[in-house]
């Protein structure tokens, strides 16, 4: 009856939306749990038993025997007496049973082997360290007829735990058909859904920080899958029976793997909400890393006391967490939001349920209990799972729709350039006459101005030569030729400005950069503030002017800028040079061979006692800063 009504609930989950379906599906599993018949009349609950602490591996015989209740747990004073115990109980019989019957253990901690009339029936495993783990995994045995008796029947279970986890529930008796049924369920809720659950949590944990390792930026990707991969290891706890490691390391790695699981997810929620709360997250952090390296230095008597505090701390942490989404969801009415805290709500009073089971608190002790957070975890995740990929397929679409744009814009761009082409060599053309005139203002500076001096200084020794009386046409001569020295000089100063001041070195590449820069789309700015009476050197004027044109054409070949500004101002004895680019900058801490233009740069500012500065990053644009001494 219960398996037909899952199947019609699972038939309308899958015609229904994919969020409401994956709840739905828990929802008839716990429904599932829930009704289970027990075919309560049929079967025989044994809770009246005898506790003996005893190293025996066989049933003892004898011993100082200790009336006991099931459900029991193991207190101080049995552990003081050993890790291995014997319950004994007895059942009498009118008749041997006319058909095949069973003996059920629902639920014990840690393993336990089954004895009736002391032949052996069971167990789960090793009981030697390590220890096979069964505190989830009921255990049945098939009791041959012939093994009872009429009149008393004696069954022994042997239970061998460590400190505050032995535990054993009243034993179930009854025919084979209904016990069979009866484990065969809980071991599918207990055992071969966890069993299957791991796979595929691990998988997705894998997948996501796969998305991750493509889209480093999305870090919420990182978190998520950490989390998810946390819970994937905590999970194994629920169905592995032998572990691979000392029963301390395996608990170390399974509580550990609890609050860590917790504590990212977490720190995921608040990323995923674009809500990031540093302190918060580096709490949580703080928070693991403490709880990980306690429950490693405590010894296995103490863990269970320890673990207990630090779930109860994740468990508050959560509460924190969700309260933060439900806020968030609230302020911005997001559906989204809505779900992931409403899920968070339910997995929340989930945790709670099952850390008051683990840990015997009132009001959750039973004959038979569940962690019930375990079932719903992995909706949460496949939940933020499908978006976190949906969201990573619009990043690829968008990113492609992008990609077209781009390639019609550099087709735009690549006729711009062609049409630009032009003016470009007209302007590589006045480049070369602009050299071309700095050469020949050197060549007339060196050449014809000299010999024009030197014709002077021969006009003065013929006018101091006593034998020459017309001195008038001398003079004349010496007017002439001073006259063309100054407009020699002139040329010159047409040719290439001598810049003696700041004003003359602004204005100088003002004028020339101005129209270059604009021509190529680029906004020129000169910033200037209350500048001293400064002469400059010719040196200083010449190696200035050089640094700036050098920084200015380097933004115009490489940079990729839409913006330069040009600032000089005054600050503490300092005459402060300043251009800045906002173009594609470049890393200016690798030193690359055939810089030849920059190391001029540092070059030149040294031979001023000038300080020169470049910062740049990749993307980052470029600024240039160069400080000469005001004095």
């Amino acid at each position: 009856m219960n398996v037909v009504r899952f199947k019609k609930a699972l038939e309308l989950a899958m015609r229904t939306h994919h969020h409401a379906a994956l709840s739905l599906c828990l929802i008839c599993l716990i429904f599932l749990l829930a009704s289970a018949s027990k075919a309560a009349n049929a079967v025989i609950e044994l809770s009246n038993a005898e506790l003996l602490v005893s190293s025996a591996t066989q049933p003892p015989p004898t011993g100082a025997w200790k009336p006991v209740v099931l459900s029991h747990n193991w207190g101080t004073e049995e552990y003081k007496q050993g890790r291995n115990g014997w319950y004994r109980l007895t059942i009498e019989l009118p008749e041997p049973p006319k058909e095949h019957w069973g003996i059920y253990l629902r639920r014990f901690n840690m393993n336990a082997a089954l004895y009736l009339n002391d032949q052996f029936l069971a167990d789960g495993g090793s009981f030697s360290e390590p220890l096979s783990r069964n505190w989830n995994r009921p255990l049945y045995a098939n009791v041959p007829t012939s093994l009872w008796r009429v009149g008393t029947n004696v069954i022994h279970i042997r239970l061998n735990s460590y400190a505050n986890y032995g535990y054993l529930a009243p034993i179930i008796l009854g025919p084979t058909d209904i016990l069979d049924a009866e484990y065969s369920r809980q071991n599918l809720l207990q055992i071969e859904i966890s069993t299957a659950l791991f796979p595929i949590t691990f998988a997705t944990g894998l997948f996501v920080l796969a998305l991750w390792i493509k889209r480093r930026e999305d870090v919420q990707y990182f978190w998520f899958s950490a989390a998810v991969l946390m819970w994937s290891i905590y999970s194994l706890n629920m169905a592995v029976q032998d572990q691979p490691f000392s029963t301390k390391t395996w608990e170390w790695i399974a509580h550990s793997a609890v609050d860590w699981w917790v504590l990212l997810f977490g720190i995921f929620t608040y990323r995923f909400v674009k809500k990031p709360r540093p302190w918060l997250e580096h709490f949580y952090l703080l928070y693991g890393i403490s709880a990980c390296l306690t429950y490693l230095l405590v010894d296995l008597e103490t863990l269970d006391s320890t673990t207990r505090w630090f779930h109860g701390g994740s468990l508050i942490i959560g509460l924190i967490i969700t309260s933060g989404l439900v806020r968030t969801a609230w302020l911005e009415r997001n559906v989204l939001y809505a779900k992931l805290a409403i899920g968070l709500a339910l997995l929340l009073l989930m945790g709670i349920h099952d850390w008051m089971f683990q840990y015997q608190m009132a009001g959750a002790i039973g004959n038979v209990g569940l962690h019930l957070h375990h079932y719903f975890s992995p909706v949460i995740f496949f939940f933020m799972a499908w978006h976190l990929t949906g969201r990573f397929v619009t990043a690829l679409n968008v990113s492609e729709t992008l990609n077209r744009e781009l390639e019609a814009r550099v087709h735009t761009a690549t006729k711009e350039v062609e049409r630009h082409y032009s003016t470009i060599q007209e302007m590589e053309k006045q480049q070369a006459v602009m050299q071309e005139r700095e050469r020949l203002s050197r060549e007339i500076h060196d050449g014809i101005s000299g010999n024009i001096s030197n014709a002077i200084m021969m006009t003065e020794l013929i006018s101091r030569d006593a034998q020459i009386q017309d001195n008038k046409r001398v003079e004349q001569l010496r007017t002439h030729l001073n006259d063309g020295l100054g407009e020699m000089r002139n040329l010159i100063l047409t040719m290439e400005e001598d810049l003696s001041t700041l004003g003359e070195l602004l204005n100088h590449v003002n004028d020339k950069y101005q129209q270059i820069l604009s021509s190529l789309e680029i906004h020129f700015e000169t910033e200037i503030s209350a500048l001293p009476e400064r002469q400059l050197s010719q040196k200083e004027s010449l190696n200035l002017l050089r640094i700036l044109q050098e920084t200015l054409n380097n933004i115009i070949k490489h940079a990729q800028a839409t913006e330069v500004i040009l600032r000089i101002n005054y600050d503490s004895g300092n005459i402060i040079f300043e251009v800045v680019d906002n173009g594609s900058g470049f890393d200016a801490k690798q030193k690359n061979v055939g810089h030849y233009g920059l190391n001029n740069m540092y070059k030149r500012s040294k031979e001023i006692n000038a300080q020169l500065e470049i910062t740049s990053n990749k993307n980052e644009g470029t600024r240039v800063r160069l400080n000469l001494n005001a004095i």
